[in-house]
């Protein structure tokens, strides 16, 4: 398997565990590998009723913590999936929210480089 389509491959499954869990697919998911991180970014993957919660006082903090929450609880699936397809652990993530943009950030830490894995 080649980078590239390891990163398709990925992008693949993601969506369908974003559906899975959140009920709704994004409109477009971009993976991409380097070193020992997984870079994901989410577009479009906010539903009605967080869109409705924005328009509360403070309806952007709630929806950030819903959304970081609800990536928290799924955290498991995301790390099965990175590795049944890279052989590799998730050892940490990282996640930014921007809900004006409705784009989610997520950098998967690795246990390995797996840019090593796509050099043989």
């Amino acid at each position: 398997m080649t980078k590239g389509q390891a990163e398709a491959l990925i992008k693949e499954k993601m969506s369908q565990l974003f559906k899975e869990i959140v009920g709704k697919g994004p409109s477009n998911i971009y993976i991409s590998i380097a070193k020992n991180y997984i870079i994901m970014e989410v577009r479009d993957g906010l539903l009605t009723a967080e869109k409705q919660i924005l328009q509360l006082e403070n309806g952007m903090e709630k929806v950030k913590d819903l959304e970081y929450n609800i990536f928290k609880v799924s955290y498991n699936k995301y790390k099965d999936l990175i590795k049944n397809i890279l052989g590799v652990e998730v050892l940490d993530f990282l996640v930014k929210i921007n809900i004006k943009e409705d784009i989610r950030y997520v950098c998967f830490i690795c246990d390995k480089n797996i840019e090593e894995k796509f050099k043989q």
